[in-house]
């Protein structure tokens, strides 16, 4: 053997049958340059002889204990491409090694340690397997692939490291801020493809990192870990430029998150991304979603043109401090359950939002309707968006801070309907502290927004409003006209039909302002 691949190889026994099956016991091989690229305890090989002498590498059953194999890709080939020119049958006269399958009818591993570095793309792939079992799998180069009809792990260990590249790698967030993550911008390529039929996992961890190895705070793309996995997949298949899988249960935990069961079909390239059928269940909360996005034009990777989102869940905010940034979480910390509801699409900058539901303890929020360029705040608009909400306690936490010196009642309904550019906007904020119709437009333009609504009210409490004890209930229409900001200049008229002061009824003041700049 030795003599034939030109190399070294130190075996301690071996037994064979010439019937193709072949034990070998304490066997170390070296390339050619003396660099050791495998050892294992024992190897158990059984094939059929005919197909060995034909040039046709196919084993019935391959049994490696104790293995311990480095594949170094570099950028002439595979460090094991000398084993294969060996076995290759007939001349050639390309310059090029010539492409080389091993299939494998029948694959059972114990205690192993595989380690792949690409020279070329910068990656590094970490595997020890405490137990593998295949079955009808294959190795193909030029290029490499790895196929297999099905595949079990148990307690296994995956670590991939991929360097950056500067010309070809997608940049690396920072996980301390909020940003957006481009569904068309994952590195996939490994240096080696892989097509799996089923995959079952148990008992085992992975990881994956970008130019860095570290545990994030925050959840971040370039740094993910998992451990304690237990997962079952289909139709695996991952290269250069694809990403497609069935995951029909998983198990896991994240830095940040246990997850108890997770769901889903995924198809991604660099034309579309589909992830359905998403189910998500981590302690109390749950997530089913679909989501189905393609860029309008890939080279502009424009990634929330053409997106369809469809989301129904029961959370927790708490839970996703591992997604979010802290000072977007903190308003809504203290909230407890939330079921959310939301169905939509987005289309070369124009969305439709069929159904936005959230609800709370003590709130509820409904919208429906149109909106456009959301990616522009210059250009946002939106159309016949019809607002129905009860604020409780806790959407009342979250608005308190903006309204300035005023109080929220406890219990407060808002009817509303708009629309923008020129916004315009109708409705009725019906609560215990009295009733207040508004309507009217707003015009955004530099420093200024032109301003004309009426505004109208009965039985309003204005003292609990601006914390005035010596004001009572009122009647009142009001109508605004003209501009407020840098160039102000705004008229109010309208009467108080009644009011109380100091529990004294007055009615009816009529009203006249004036305010400048």
């Amino acid at each position: 053997m030795s003599s034939k691949i030109e190399t070294r190889i130190d075996i301690q026994s071996i037994e064979f049958s010439l019937l193709g099956k072949v034990i070998i016991e304490d066997i170390t091989v070296w390339d050619p340059d003396h660099t050791k690229i495998f050892s294992a305890a024992k190897i158990e090989v059984a094939s059929g002889i005919v197909d060995l002498l034909s040039g046709q590498l196919i084993f019935d059953k391959v049994d490696i204990a104790g293995a311990d194999f480095h594949l170094i890709q570099q950028e002439d080939g595979l460090n094991i491409q000398f084993i294969f020119d060996a076995f290759q049958s007939g001349e050639t006269s390309s310059a090029k090694s010539n492409a080389v399958t091993l299939l494998f009818k029948s694959i059972q591993l114990d205690s192993i340690h595989f380690k792949f570095t690409s020279i070329k793309n910068g990656t590094a792939v970490d595997v020890k397997v405490g137990r593998l079992d295949g079955k009808e799998a294959e190795f193909i180069t030029s290029p490499n692939k790895i196929r297999a009809n099905s595949i079990y792990l148990n307690k296994a260990q995956v670590n991939v490291f991929q360097s950056a590249n500067p010309e070809n790698s997608p940049s690396i967030p920072d996980s301390t801020k909020a940003s957006a993550f481009s569904l068309f911008s994952i590195n996939t390529d490994l240096g080696i493809d892989f097509e799996v039929t089923n995959l079952r996992v148990d008992d085992s961890d992975f990881s994956l990192h970008n130019n860095l190895i570290t545990t994030t705070p925050k959840f971040d793309p370039a740094h993910i870990q998992l451990e304690d996995i237990q997962i079952n997949l289909s139709d695996i298949l991952v290269n250069e430029d694809t990403l497609n899988a069935d995951l029909l249960s998983l198990s896991a935990q994240l830095p940040g998150l246990k997850v108890d069961d997770a769901r889903f079909a995924l198809q991604w390239n660099q034309h579309q991304f589909s992830l359905t059928h998403l189910h998500l269940a981590s302690s109390i909360n749950q997530l089913d979603a679909d989501l189905k996005a393609s860029p309008l034009n890939s080279n502009k990777n424009t990634d929330l043109d053409n997106l369809e989102l469809s989301v129904l869940g029961k959370i927790n905010p708490a839970a996703l401090a591992y997604f979010l940034n802290d000072a977007l979480l903190i308003p809504f910390i203290n909230w407890k359950s939330t079921e959310v509801k939301l169905e939509g699409n987005y289309n070369q900058g124009q969305g439709l939002i069929k159904t936005f539901n959230l609800k709370t303890a003590h709130s509820s929020f409904q919208a429906d309707g149109k909106i456009a360029d959301v990616l522009d705040l210059e250009k946002l608009s939106w159309k016949d968006i019809r607002v129905n909400s009860t604020i409780g306690s806790d959407f009342k936490e979250i608005i308190t801070p903006f309204v300035g010196g005023f109080s929220i009642p406890d219990e407060l309904t808002i009817l509303a309907f708009s629309s923008g550019t020129l916004i315009t906007a109708n409705g009725k904020i019906n609560t215990n502290w009295g009733s207040v119709q508004f309507d009217g437009q707003a015009t955004p333009k530099a420093d200024n927004t032109g301003l004309d609504a009426t505004l109208s009210g009965e039985n309003v409490d204005l003292g609990k409003w601006v914390n005035v004890s010596a004001l009572g209930p009122a009647g009142f229409s009001l109508v605004a006209k003209g501009n407020i900001g840098t160039d102000q200049n705004l008229e109010i008229k309208g009467s108080i039909s009644h009011i109380e002061i100091l529990d004294q009824p007055i009615s009816n003041i009529a009203i006249e302002s004036l305010t400048k700049n």
